[in-house]
């Protein structure tokens, strides 16, 4: 990884970028930790902007229908530097959303879902050790792989969420933000094929991906079910 800027758009297009890349290429595991952090801080910074815009609108609305005496400036500003923090919450703090269990959705319990169903295909690779040790894959590799699959999650979640917060309806931009789950999930399902057969050479790549695919679905909506029990019942129903 000579440039972040072309390692970005390579790793958009995984049917080629696992291609072209081979075992045997060095892993730089510092370069790789870094382009990760770079990525993150840029998204976060993304949609702490998308999230503090949609304050603001929001702060406009109830000056401009009930007057400025109806604004408490002390919680604005709260709210604002809870934007500029932690952008990804489910919900506004302001109100809450009830679910089927009648309890309120747990802020960023979407996040904290999506985490695990991208780093759980790149952990099963350690619990498949044989297959790992016939292929010589190391944990190097795998680290490429997972961050490789970084960038296509970060553009998804920032077209996706920070649209949402910017753009939405300003009481229903938490539900829209969800829609950015079925696109993550198919990117970084479709990643790992393409790590596992063309990058990683795995003995049955296919059958390995399919398995660690629903793995990966599984262990997010478990998490998702333990933060969250609203969506149990969903599921359940």
């Amino acid at each position: 990884m000579r440039s972040w800027g072309p390692a970005f758009f390579a790793f958009l297009r995984p049917w080629k970028a696992w291609r072209e890349l081979r075992l045997e290429h060095e892993v730089r595991a510092i370069r790789l930790l870094t382009f990760a952090l770079a990525l993150a801080f840029a998204t976060h910074a993304l949609l702490a902007a998308a999230a503090v815009a949609r304050q603001a609108r929001f702060e406009r609305m109830i000056a401009q229908n009930l007057g400025p005496w109806e604004i408490s400036w002390t919680t604005a500003i709260g709210r604002s530097w809870r934007n500029l923090l932690f952008p990804y919450a489910d919900l506004d703090l302001t109100w809450l959303r009830l679910g089927a269990t009648g309890g309120a959705i747990p802020p960023g319990s979407s996040t904290i879902a999506g985490v695990v169903a991208i780093v759980t295909p790149a952990l099963m690779c350690f619990v498949l050790v044989e297959t790992m040790s016939r292929a010589r894959v190391r944990p190097g590799h795998v680290l490429r792989g997972l961050i490789g699959t970084l960038p296509g999650v970060a553009l998804i979640v920032t077209i996706v969420v920070g649209g949402a917060a910017a753009f939405a309806d300003l009481w229903g931009w938490q539900d829209i933000a969800w829609y950015a789950a079925p696109g993550v999930a198919i990117w970084t399902i479709s990643a790992w094929y393409f790590i596992y057969s063309r990058y990683l050479r795995l003995d049955h790549a296919w059958l390995v991906w399919v398995v660690n695919s629903c793995i990966a679905v599984l262990a997010a909506l478990t998490v998702l079910s333990l933060i969250d029990p609203y969506w149990l019942g969903w599921l359940i129903i």
